[in-house]
């Protein structure tokens, strides 16, 4: 049920001119009740009385189930425009979380870095919890033990510098 924001407008359009057609045919419906209304006490015969009060109450209906619809219509878009904003909410969570983890990594690293003890030989590779990190930190751990000490540690430099 994700929806856009141009669909909710779309559907807020769409809905706009539905009322406005809604409008203009209830005028109309209503000067024909309002004729009907006139007629009634001049007809004479009870079975076209009758008939008279049943085509104004189909019209009664008819505006009423109208004004039922939109307000229907109305609601869903409300909750569909609430669930949007959620979802852009937890969206923005994410990211901020995100944000934050990496933030917090780098930090790390430039401790280790400025800390005295830092050399080449006692450099550490900090492996991120981000998923795409993941799978290239595993695939390097692999193949580390094919590699020289020199290019274990040019590896480690680079990565560091990278982070």
């Amino acid at each position: 049920m994700d929806i856009t924001t141009k669909e909710i407008e779309q559907l807020e359009y769409a809905l706009f001119e539905e009322e406005v057609r809604l409008k203009r045919e209830h005028i109309e419906l209503k000067k024909e009740l309002k004729l009907l209304s006139e007629k009634l006490p001049q007809t004479l015969l009870s079975s076209h009385k009758f008939n008279i009060m049943m085509q104004m109450e189909n019209i009664e209906k008819k505006i009423k189930n109208d004004l039922i619809m939109l307000a229907r219509k109305k609601d869903e878009i409300e909750r569909k425009k609430s669930y949007q904003r959620i979802l852009d909410y937890k969206r923005q969570e994410q990211l901020y979380k995100a944000k934050e983890a990496l933030a917090k990594i780098k930090s790390e690293i430039n401790q280790k870095k400025s800390h005295p003890s830092y050399s080449i030989n006692s450099r550490v590779v900090v492996h991120s919890k981000i998923s795409k990190y993941e799978e290239l930190y595993s695939e390097i751990k692999n193949n580390l033990s094919s590699l020289s000490i020199d290019q274990k540690l040019e590896l480690a430099e680079l990565l560091l510098e990278n982070l």
